[in-house]
């Protein structure tokens, strides 16, 4: 799935800072393994992919 400008701008118009938790609202599984793929899939500097992510899923 390709964006347009348009629909990219929008994605980033509604972005917004979260100031406060839910703690009893919790996340797909769907949802968490699309969001650590657009992690693994961040461009790098020449290819060389430095991060780690650390996933903890136990309050």
């Amino acid at each position: 799935m390709i964006l347009t400008r348009e629909q990219a701008l929008e994605i980033f118009k509604r972005r917004v800072s979260t100031r406060s938790y839910d703690p009893t609202r919790t996340i797909s599984d769907e949802d968490f393994n699309t969001i650590l793929e657009f992690g693994r899939l961040s461009p790098s500097s020449v290819g060389s992919e430095p991060w780690k992510f650390l996933v903890i899923q136990n309050k």
